[in-house]
This record gives structure tokens, sequence and C-alpha cells, in this order.
């Protein structure tokens, strides 16, 4: 049977605007005028006097047959006041986490037996870890520090395309190209926008989450410091920098003349630590999760690897000491043919092992640098496979690919349409990126391509200044 329309709206009004709990209903006095049900059960305590003088009264009967049918209400509200609550208690048990105790291995951390505990924290311990652990999971998800990065300041720091004090002198020489391309739904036609400058507020696209943990919070137990690792790697973006930071022992011995190419001596120790390489040995070890569990690169889902320009000037006989080691020359030449070749790492990560990955940005620059003129370090065959082999695995939102079309390999865009980007294989005699890379996007994913056309802006002769910039615009 239907509960009777009066009594919906007494009870509704008796709550009042907000939601109370079920013992402030009870304790709620309808205001004047109020309709209300009146069976001959309601009890003396049921019964309220209004400014007219006219009996009021709600049975009880009816207020449980109300709050029966508001359950699905309630039990949401509840469950987020529950998540509300242990997030208090989270952040409580952190402020009195032991500052002494060791973050860096799980093993290695002090452990306060149970009876050392103060009896308060107990309580706290014991409230917080009834929650099921998909729900402290979540928790710890929303209690991290987010803040979101732009994609092309962390992946060309060195060429300060966020840096907004030289906008107007990069509008003016168009040292800078920034093309995106987003892709259309179905067979739809996707659209293209060409800049020269680079917007905060127009491309929050650019935006990746960073996302960082309170130290006390990964003390309170092995499991919120596991926890908490996997969703630094599954929410945050990782970024990767190619560096000299390790000396090939073998270079000294005669079989490096065999050896030579498996050697990545720029390639960065985290990144060879973390991400799997296709040309790289098939049983290379990759790091875990603090409990063993899951490799980190299944985690991974927004990548950056940077390339910075100064890794141009390193070569063998700057990685070796001539002091300290005695290597050939031919060894050492060796050497230099294995730098080079791994300048091209950006490319080589194993898309097929990452097929989760949402965001991608590779430092290309070497491409169309001099530099790879002389050296031959990445040659346009080797990007084609590449782009293929990225194509077979990954369904991207985001896509950004730098120096592919800098310093001489610079194309016009004035007469391209969306239409002829995704139709021409080719833009001024260069290969159309956006045509080879688009297969390994989603729809309405995006690729941006940025370029420059010079380093040093700063270097440049002449002074400019913002009344010369409208002058010559």
């Amino acid at each position: 049977m239907p509960m009777p329309i009066v009594v919906k709206r007494a009870l509704l009004k008796a709550q009042g605007k907000k939601r109370d709990s079920p013992a402030k209903i009870h304790e709620s006095i309808p205001e004047p005028g109020t309709l209300i049900c009146a069976c001959r059960y309601h009890g003396p305590s049921d019964r309220y006097i209004d400014t007219t003088n006219h009996v009021q009264a709600v049975c009880q009967a009816c207020r449980d047959w109300w709050e029966q049918s508001r359950t699905e209400t309630i039990s949401g509200d509840n469950a987020i006041s529950e998540r509300r609550g242990a997030v208090h208690t989270i952040l409580r048990l952190a402020e009195n986490a032991d500052p002494d105790v060791e973050v860096s291995s799980p093993s290695r951390r002090k452990r306060s037996a149970p009876e050392e505990l103060p009896r308060e924290r107990k309580k706290l311990c014991k409230r917080t870890m009834q929650l099921p652990r998909e729900i402290l999971s979540m928790i710890l998800s929303k209690a991290m520090d987010l803040t979101p990065r732009c994609a092309l300041d962390l992946l060309l720091p060195d060429w300060n395309v966020c840096n907004e004090s030289n906008s107007w002198l990069e509008k003016l020489l168009q040292l800078t190209r920034i093309i995106t391309y987003t892709k259309g739904n179905d067979h739809e036609v996707g659209s293209l926008v060409v800049r020269n400058d680079h917007d905060h507020h127009s491309d929050r696209y650019l935006f990746l989450p960073r996302k960082s943990m309170k130290e006390q919070i990964m003390r309170l137990n092995k499991w919120c410091y596991d926890e908490v690792t996997k969703l630094v790697f599954l929410g945050s973006v990782q970024v990767f920098h190619l560096a000299a930071d390790k000396f090939p022992n073998e270079v000294e011995n005669q079989s490096f003349v065999e050896t030579w190419r498996d050697i990545y001596p720029i390639r960065g120790s985290r990144a060879r630590d973390i991400l799997p390489f296709d040309d790289e040995d098939s049983e290379s070890s990759k790091r875990k999760t603090p409990d063993g569990e899951t490799y980190i690169l299944e985690l991974i889902r927004h990548i950056v690897i940077h390339s910075p320009l100064t890794l141009l000037m390193v070569d063998a006989h700057g990685m070796v000491d001539p002091v300290h080691h005695h290597v050939s020359e031919v060894n050492l030449h060796l050497l230099d043919m294995a730098i080079d070749l791994d300048r091209s790492s950006p490319l080589w990560v194993s898309w097929s092992q990452m097929p989760r990955l949402q965001s991608v940005l590779l430092d290309l620059r070497i491409y169309s640098h001099v530099f790879n003129t002389e050296h031959g370090c990445l040659g346009k065959a080797e990007i084609l496979d590449r782009a293929r082999e990225m194509a077979s695995w990954l369904q991207l939102d985001l896509l950004v690919l730098a120096g592919l079309q800098s310093y001489s390999f610079a194309t016009s865009y004035d007469s391209y349409t969306a239409e002829r980007i995704e139709t021409d294989d080719e833009i001024d005699g260069q290969p159309n990126w956006i045509k080879i890379f688009r297969p390994a996007l989603r729809p309405g994913g995006k690729i941006v391509l940025v370029d420059h056309l010079a380093d040093l802006v700063e270097n440049l002769p002449g002074t400019f200044t913002p009344e010369t910039y409208e002058f010559y615009s």
C-alpha cells in the first residue's frame, strides 16, 4: 500500500531543507499549518500544538515507513560520511606517526609493539582497518596531494616553452610551433590547430596529474606503504630522463668488441630499472612494487621520456677517465657508437608490455638536430617502424612528440586542413607524422607536435621590446 501523501508532506516538512538522522526526525516539531496523518494510534508524546491550537501528530509507524523508503539514500550518505571520517582518522594517525621510522624500505621500518601504542591511536588503527581495503585505497588516493603539471614543461624544460616572460619574443620570431591534432569519432574528420605560442588557459588538455603523499601516512603500516607506492605510479605521470649515469665496465675488456650493442650507456638507471625496451634482453629484470606482487611498468598510465640537449655533448672520452681506465681506441670508438645508438631510446620502449598507457610524451629532438646528420643516431625508417609498433598496442588520449620538424626539417602548415592531414603522406617533402602516428590514438585523442627553430632565444642579436613587437606585427 503506498504511503499517504499527507504523511510524506508532513515528514518532509518536519525534516526541513536538510535531511536529519532518524533520531533528530523524532524530535522535530512540524511548522504551523503542516498537513499530517491522523490515525488513532498516536500517543501523547507524538502530539504537538501549533500556534492555531490545532492538534498535530506524526505516528512512529509512519516515520518508519518513510525512513524505509529512504534506505538507499541514507546508506549512500552514511558511506560518504564513513569515508570522510576515515580520512580524518588516517590524517590523525599520520600526525602521531613516528618521525624516525625509515621509509626507503618496508623491511627497515621500526614497528612498535601493540602494547606500546597509545590507547587512542590503537582505537583509531582498529577503526580504520575495519574498512574494506578497496575503500581504504580510494581514501588514500583522495588524500594524496594532486598538482597538475604542464606536459611541455615536463618534456622540454630546456626549451622553456612554458616561460611566458619571453612569449612576445617567441611570437615575433615564431621560434616555437605547436601543432595539435584531435582525432574525430568513427568516420568524422578531426580538427587541426597551429600556433606559435603556448597558453595554459586554452591548452588545459596538456596538463597531467602529479601526485605525492606525506611520508607520515606511508609510515602507518606496511600495507599503506605498499598501497601508496602503487597509487603514485598508477595516478601520477612518470618522468624519465636519459642520462650518462653509469660507466660500462665491459668497455675495458677485449670482449667489448662483440657485446657493445648490449650496452645502454645513456639510457638512465631509472628507465632501465622500470621500463621495458624492445632492444634489450627479454630476460632483463624490472622493478616491482614493494610487496613484490606487481611490476611497476604495469601500473604506469602517463609517461614522459626527456632527452636533455646537454646529452649531445656526451661522448666516450667524456665518460671514461683516462687516468683510472685504460681503454683502447677501438673500444672507445665502439662506446661512441653505443652512445649514439642509445639516443633513440624513447622510441624503443616496449609498447606491447604497457598497453594501458593513456599519455605518452617523447623527446625526439635528436632526429632533426644537425648532430643526427653527422652521427646517424635516429633514421626516418626507424621512426616509421616504431610508429607502427605503437599503433599495434596503444590507444592514447595524448601523444606529444618533440623535435620531429625542428631546425632544417621545419615545414609549413599554412595550406593544410585536418582533412588533408589525414590523407596526405608527406608535407613539404617530409613525412606527415600526424598521419603516421594517428592510429595510436583513440577517438578524441590528441597528437601534439612541438618544434623549435633555435635552441637559445636569449642569445639572438638585438634588443627587442614589446613596442618593437607591435611595430613588426
